[in-house]
């Protein structure tokens, strides 16, 4: 297996935007006006990528990751990101589809991992034969933003910096196989388990679909919108999702929606149901309390005492 090892050192911006290039097949790049201090140091193989960065400048770059699954964890400075479901500053983010970063003088820890090798991780787990990774979020709770934070620094630190563990296929596989398990294990990640196998173009379609609406679970969207994002006729969405994952594009959104506002439920029990409801598109709060509980058997008396437990502290 062949290790790459990267080093860049410049305050040239041209060089910059292929320096980032190298890690994400597409980079737009907002140079900034002032000077320029860019170091980085990225080395991997061709499951894992490793990079410590030195963003020294104010930009703002927007990165399309294209089968990986990225991570950036902020050592130094400043950094915000916008996705399309909000945006986050500082700490852990976790990314599988387009994300704008506004650095300034930041240094980070970047992990990117094939999008395959953790989607057959998770789908084994879970018992299934195939599968289609969804992310919940792209900040995860503290104690499991504190576990990747250490699993990273560890497999950084011990392998990735130490040239004779790093050019060992055997160590660098089995840190390989360590972050997976850690990034399955701990990363806000849900696994929808009717994908067929195979990369075909109505697949294609379905990822692009699944991954729009994802990022504007909040927003007001239409199916025109998905079909749009996804490339496609509004027909030919549904019959892409009745044919990979055997439902309709609309009742993927609605059940995307009820997972995201069942979490905020359950992490903010100060929240009433009604404006969780509506922050998550239901304007019928009747028929979101009973779709939630058909969904997470929930009884009557269950969600009674989760509301009262939050007003008796």
């Amino acid at each position: 297996m062949t290790t790459m090892v990267l080093q860049h050192d410049t305050d040239d911006i041209d060089a910059v935007a292929a320096a980032l290039g190298q890690m994400y097949p597409r980079v737009r790049f907002d140079p900034p006006r002032a000077h320029v201090r860019f170091q980085a140091d990225i080395r991997g193989d061709e499951q894992l990528t490793v990079a410590r960065l030195t963003m020294g400048f104010h930009a703002q770059v927007t990165v399309e990751p294209q089968g990986v699954f990225t991570s950036a964890m902020l050592l130094s400075g400043g950094l915000r990101t916008v996705h399309g479901d909000g945006e986050n500053i500082g700490g852990v983010v976790f990314g599988q589809e387009e994300t704008v970063a506004v650095y300034d003088e930041s240094e980070l820890l970047v992990v990117n991992l094939p999008e395959a090798s953790i989607l057959r991780r998770a789908v084994r787990a879970s018992g299934a034969d195939t599968g289609v990774l969804r992310l919940q979020g792209h900040h995860p709770r503290p104690e499991h933003a504190a576990l990747w934070v250490q699993a990273v620094s560890h497999v950084h630190q011990s392998v990735v910096r130490v040239d004779s563990a790093f050019e060992n296929d055997l160590i660098r596989t089995a840190a390989f196989d360590y972050l997976l398990a850690v990034a399955t294990s701990a990363l806000p990640f849900e696994v929808i388990t009717r994908l067929p196998p195979g990369t075909g173009s109505g697949a294609a379609t379905v990822r692009r679909a699944v991954a729009y609406m994802d990022s504007h679970l909040a927003d007001a969207i239409t199916m025109e919108d998905v079909a749009a994002a996804a490339r496609v006729s509004p027909r030919g969405l549904h019959a892409g999702f009745r044919r990979h994952l055997d439902t309709t594009p609309i009742a993927y959104l609605r059940r995307a929606r009820l997972t995201e506002a069942h979490r905020e439920l359950l992490e903010d029990p100060t929240r009433t149901i009604k404006a969780v409801a509506e922050k998550w598109g239901f304007s019928n709060p009747g028929r979101f309390t009973r779709m939630r509980r058909d969904v997470y058997r929930i009884s009557s008396d269950d969600e009674h005492e989760e509301r009262s437990d939050s007003r008796n502290p």
